[in-house]
């Protein structure tokens, strides 16, 4: 195996710090020099800080010196010769050659030296590692201090910290320096989690990628320490194939002997003690520690005194509590106890913890320490408890985890089965939705050997729901329809009824509604009646269903029935969020604007309180702030730091986006284009969610004048539109940008139109008419009809939707206005582009020729292409040929568009 370092190219963190030490530079240029002291533990960045620091340096006016100290086979005042050599060689020479009366005189004559350096030019000097230096080093720094104050002159002397104590022969030199006035103190902490993974991501550019959980325990090993990083990450790339936990806290040999180091130090009865600490963990409890080998506990703390005192561990604020001072030291005392003692010592420690009472505060050890003892059945109960524990706080990672611990735990495979549900459901919050369909498929099949058919009906909807929600309608359906014929008929009719109930829903959000109706007709009669959760849940699919048939009267009495028997029941309030939600988003379908607002509101303030879908909600609340044009409200929501991961959330977050970046007319439109997002929802069978984006992406491409990619989506998305339900606003940017694709759509509208509560469908058929009148030229029924939508959608509370149906009319002094209301002035800019465009390709003769604007006029007159030959005294063919010009050069499909333009344009002129 070949091995090769891994460096971190990119200086990642210290600006302060960085920014420190230029301003102590400019200080020294300006004779105010002096000393800082950079500190941190082995490892923590000083060089590679210094370094950098360096090399920010101008050299024309600065002089540099470095040198660092050693350990062993040093040279008297070696770190000052070295650093004069660097300096000034023949003054080096001279000194070193030099005899001198005494050590005073000696160090005397070196303060002349770097006062007569300093003279010439700004001088630094960098001595590393002043851990290791003697006492005469120490003062000569403490002399070279005091002499800097009023000097061209800047020392930096790194040290670790952590060696520098009350003990070492240097701590009383430094302590008097960090006194002096001109002394300044850096410390290098730890790097913070969001500086670990840049370094990480620096580290492993061009190399063979590890695994997130792998990168998360390097980064829990290296506890924000960058040469443990880089090394660890080493191991960790080179030693991949290894699987085995104890193989992976190895040690790699450069960090082994830094540990070591420290080790070697401890008394053989510490060593020992601090043997079964590290199976403890990383932090342990004193008192577990002395129980567990039958020591008293006043010599126990005396022991971890004197390992404090080596810098091995340290006293956290609780009293009987200690810790390792870093995670590698305790995964080296840990790789040093011998395999065959380490079960029977897990087990010691696992029964010592029972048997101190407050079991409930400690099942996570218990869980952990019975696992590794190999009391696999005892661990489980525990390693369940700690899920709990876990999704208490919402780390659905971390419950995920013990969930599947307690999975492979348990002997009996119904009880493993639950876990490996609970484990799924975790992984689903977390969006690993791979592995939370394989635990869900798995504890199907163990479900199914035990012919529990009920619980593998169960598990098989819970996956369908994590598909639901990452955009895998077709996948979703297909699993549900597989176990409806699989198990249906060996399930209690309760849980079939569940079973189809879901089935239902994924039908209607599919908008298959043909077949959610016939689902829904099979679900018992008495299963709406009862006062039960799936009641309320099969009213709800009554609701959704009445919904799409705009039965709104039918909507509203299951939806209140299923919210009735949600309360009476006390169901989850998580559950009567969703149900909230939904019922928001289909009033806002039907145009019962304020009550969208009702039930939004609503279900947002429950997601706030519980934590729970807060994204999600807080977008489709400013999806319907948006309908009801309030654009401010709508922004504030969308502005917060949303990470939505499911389908669903993206694609409402995108849409909304790119609504409010059209109407204000800000943002980067460009970005704004996810073609991942659409190309998942065409593959998932999200038909609705497919013809939203296609419009709205062709928008913003309509924008930004890409026309040719505009066309393919808007007709992929009226080839794709069956129903006006939940289309209001695709139909409406369809009719605005290709009034000629609403042929194709006009059969559906009508006979929408005439369902006596479709009020929607109806104001889409007024807007309709306007557009088709418009394209024929007859601009008087245009604006009669536009207006009248208008009218319609205002009455609906959807005045954004309203404008565009003036702008459809051709009334563009009423869009203007209503525009200039909403505040959009993203739109109002485009109409004068577009106003501005047209203009000039009308009078310049650059856009249209003097014939060209010659013939438009005899064509507006409503002559053929023949009678206009005649007129002008040109060919029938010519005539063909200037059109064609003409209908590329105004962006226009048809004669009927020409002649409403062609009007516009002289009543703008006379």
């Amino acid at each position: 195996m070949i091995s090769e370092p891994i460096l971190c190219q990119a200086f990642v963190g210290r600006v302060p710090e960085l920014d420190h030490l230029a301003q102590r530079r400019r200080a020294a240029a300006a004779r105010r020099g002096g000393t800082v002291l950079v500190g941190g533990e082995a490892g923590i960045g000083k060089s590679r800080f210094l370094a950098e620091f360096r090399r920010s340096l101008p050299r024309r006016t600065i002089r540099i010196g470095w040198s660092a100290c050693r350990e062993f086979a040093r040279r008297p005042l070696g770190p000052w010769f070295e650093a004069l050599e660097m300096l000034d060689p023949r003054a080096a020479t001279a000194m070193a050659a030099g005899t001198f009366r005494s050590r005073d005189e000696q160090m005397a004559a070196f303060v002349d030296v770097f006062s007569k350096l300093a003279q010439r030019i700004t001088t630094i000097v960098v001595v590393e590692d002043v851990h290791w230096a003697d006492a005469d080093v120490m003062r000569v720094l403490l002399l070279l201090t005091q002499l800097a104050t009023s000097q061209r002159l800047l020392f930096i002397a790194t040290y670790r910290d952590d060696e520098l104590t009350a003990g070492h022969p240097g701590f009383p030199i430094l302590s008097r320096l960090a006194r002096e006035r001109c002394t300044s103190l850096v410390k290098l902490a730890p790097f913070d989690d969001r500086e670990m993974a840049q370094l990480f991501s620096e580290s492993m550019r061009g190399r063979p990628l590890l695994t997130p959980d792998a990168v998360r325990d390097v980064g829990r090993r290296a506890d924000g320490n960058a040469l443990f990083g880089e090394e660890l990450l080493r191991h960790a790339i080179d030693h991949r194939a290894h699987r085995a936990k104890r193989a992976a806290n190895v040690l790699p040999v450069s960090l082994d002997a830094i540990v070591c180091e420290r080790l070697k130090r401890c008394r053989p009865e510490d060593r020992a003690l601090l043997a079964t600490a590290s199976l403890l963990g990383r932090s342990f409890d004193i008192e577990i520690l002395a129980d567990t080998l039958g020591v008293r506990l006043d010599e126990c703390d005396a022991a971890m005194q004197r390992l404090a005192d080596l810098q091995l561990v340290v006293r956290t604020p609780e009293s009987s509590q200690y810790r390792f001072r870093h995670a590698l030291t305790r995964d080296a005392v840990y790789g040093e106890v011998p395999e065959s003692d380490l079960q029977q010592m897990h087990r010691r420690i696992a029964e010592t913890i029972a048997s101190h009472g407050a079991v409930e505060q400690h099942v996570e050890w218990l869980a952990h320490h019975f696992a590794l003892a190999a009391e696999h059945e005892r661990a489980a109960p525990y390693a369940l408890a700690s899920g709990d524990a876990a999704r208490a706080l919402h780390a659905y990672e971390d419950a995920g985890a013990w969930y599947e611990r307690a999975a492979q735990s348990f002997g009996n495979p119904l009880e493993a089965a639950a876990a490996l549900v609970r484990a799924g459901l975790m992984h689903v919050f977390s969006n690993r939705v791979e592995r939370a369909l394989a635990l869900y498929a798995s504890a199907s099949d163990a479900y199914e050997r035990a012919a529990c058919y009920d619980d593998a009906i169960a598990a098989r909807v819970m996956a369908a729901g994590a598909m639901h929600d990452n955009g895998r309608f077709d996948d979703a359906i297909a699993l549900l329809c597989e176990t409806n014929e699989r198990f249906g008929e060996r399930a209690r009719r309760s849980v079939r009824d569940r079973l189809l109930v879901r089935l239902g829903f994924l039908y209607a959000f599919a908008r298959r509604t043909d077949e959610a109706w016939a689902v829904a007709q099979t679900i018992a009669g008495e299963t709406l009646e009862a006062a039960t959760a799936l009641a309320a849940e099969a009213n709800f699919l009554r609701s959704a269903l009445h919904a799409q048939r705009a039965e709104v009267v039918h909507w509203r009495v299951h939806l209140e029935r299923g919210l009735e028997i949600f309360d009476r029941i006390g169901a989850l309030p998580d559950n009567i969020r969703a149900a909230l939600g939904n019922a928001g988003l289909q009033a806002l379908s039907l145009g019962e604007s304020s009550l969208a607002h009702e039930y939004q509101t609503r279900a947002l303030q429950l997601a706030r309180s519980l934590n729970s879908g807060v994204d999600y909600e807080s977008l489709v609340m400013a999806e319907i702030e948006l309908r009801r044009g309030n654009l401010s409200a709508a922004h504030a929501l969308s502005e917060a730091p949303y990470g939505p991961a499911k389908f669903i959330a993206r694609v409402q977050r995108t849409l909304v986006m790119v609504t409010l970046a059209l109407l204000r007319g800000d943002g980067d439109l460009e970005s704004l284009v996810d073609a991942e997002l659409l190309d998942e929802s065409i593959k998932g069978g999200q038909q609705a969610a497919t013809i939203k984006l296609s419009t709205a992406y062709a928008s913003l491409y309509e924008v930004l004048g890409r026309r040719s990619e505009a066309n393919r989506l808007l007709r992929r998305a009226s080839e794709m539109i069956s129903t006006t339900y939940d289309m209001g606003t695709p139909i409406v940017t369809i009719a605005r940008l290709r009034p000629g694709l609403m042929v194709n759509l006009r059969p559906m509208i009508d006979r929408a139109a005439r369902r006596p509560g479709d009020r929607v469908s109806q104001a889409l058929l007024s807007l309709l008419d306007a557009s088709q009148a418009r394209q024929r030229g007859d601009s008087g029924a245009a604006l009669e009809a536009g207006r009248r939508a208008a009218a319609q959608l205002s009455a609906l509370e959807w005045p954004v939707i309203a404008a565009y149906a003036y702008e459809i009319a051709g009334d563009e002094k009423n869009a203007r206005e209503a525009y200039r209301k909403l505040g959009a002035h993203g739109e109002l800019r485009r109409i004068e582009r577009d106003r501005t465009r047209k203009g000039a390709a009308w009078q310049s003769p650059s856009l249209l020729t003097s014939r060209e604007r010659e013939l438009a006029r005899v064509i507006a007159d409503g002559k053929s292409n023949r009678a206009a030959a005649s007129a002008l005294s040109v060919s029938e063919k010519a005539v063909e040929k200037h059109l064609t010009s003409i209908y590329a050069k105004l962006g226009m499909r048809s004669r009927a568009q020409l002649v409403a333009y062609v009007a516009a344009r002289l009543n703008e002129e006379s």
